[in-house]
């Protein structure tokens, strides 16, 4: 399909946590390329998305998390070493890159953690509740920054992520790793309903479908069932309605 749009759904918490993480640092890299003409307004769009991703990432519980999911994948990697065929320089590759995750999460401590946000970005982080409450007569100290040095400026907020690198180098490594492992399948959603039945424990689905068919996908269940329906886009100002038309997409089913 030229007009392909992939929507990728988790069957799980921790695969969500990981798009979650994941699709944030995409959009901060997305708005790095072009920090030679950043406007006030790209510096604050580029702060909130900081404070969204550390509060993801600073959640003491899901570095033990990582390192538990790191640790099952190696074990699962070392069993192929027998498995004929297997292109060893590629597994090999992967285990490095497994292990040198697993350290690096083990490197973060527990002063990662308490440390605070700067004193600026932490005034700035409290008003973002309150509608309208940014600005410079509620925030002067913040305006006054933002403007005084923006390369300097630019470099503090990033740096509220530092101590954090490692988990979200290792979310993105366990999800390249995940969409790797699917095999990619045509199928059919007659009258827009398709039911997956097969218990494979599946952590991630891909659904593919053209957009010229003015549909989207909804999906429900967990690892062992999943349920997708296929709903129509009219208007704006409309629930969108589940289509009775056959639905024909590529689905890519992803567990390692």
């Amino acid at each position: 399909m030229t007009d392909q749009f992939n929507y990728e759904y988790p069957l799980g918490k921790f695969i969500r946590s990981c798009l979650k993480i994941d699709r944030l640092q995409t959009l901060l890299v997305s708005g790095l390329s072009s920090t030679s003409c950043f406007t006030e307004i790209d510096y604050r769009n580029l702060l909130i998305r900081v404070l969204e991703l550390r509060s993801l990432v600073s959640r003491p519980e899901l570095k033990n998390e990582l390192i538990t999911e790191i640790e099952k994948r190696l074990v699962r990697f070392n069993m192929l070493r027998n498995v004929p065929h297997i292109n060893k320089s590629v597994l090999d590759t992967t285990l490095q890159h497994l292990n040198r995750s697993l350290q690096e999460l083990k490197s973060i401590t527990a002063d990662n953690y308490a440390q605070p946000l700067p004193y600026i970005i932490d005034s700035y982080q409290q008003r973002t509740s309150v509608p309208g409450g940014q600005f410079e007569f509620d925030l002067p100290a913040f305006q006054h920054w933002l403007y005084k040095n923006k390369e300097q400026c630019h470099k503090e907020i990033l740096h509220v992520l530092s101590g954090f690198n490692p988990i979200i180098d290792t979310m993105q490594l366990l999800l390249n790793l995940l969409r790797q492992s699917g095999t990619v399948r045509s199928t059919t959603a007659d009258n827009g309903i398709f039911e997956l039945t097969e218990n494979n424990n599946y952590e991630l689905i891909v659904i593919g479908i053209s957009q010229s068919l003015n549909v989207y996908p909804e999906v429900s269940g967990s690892k062992h069932r999943v349920f997708i329906r296929f709903l129509e886009f009219t208007d704006v100002q409309k629930k969108p309605q589940q289509t009775g038309r056959n639905i024909h997409f590529l689905l890519t089913c992803c567990k390692t």
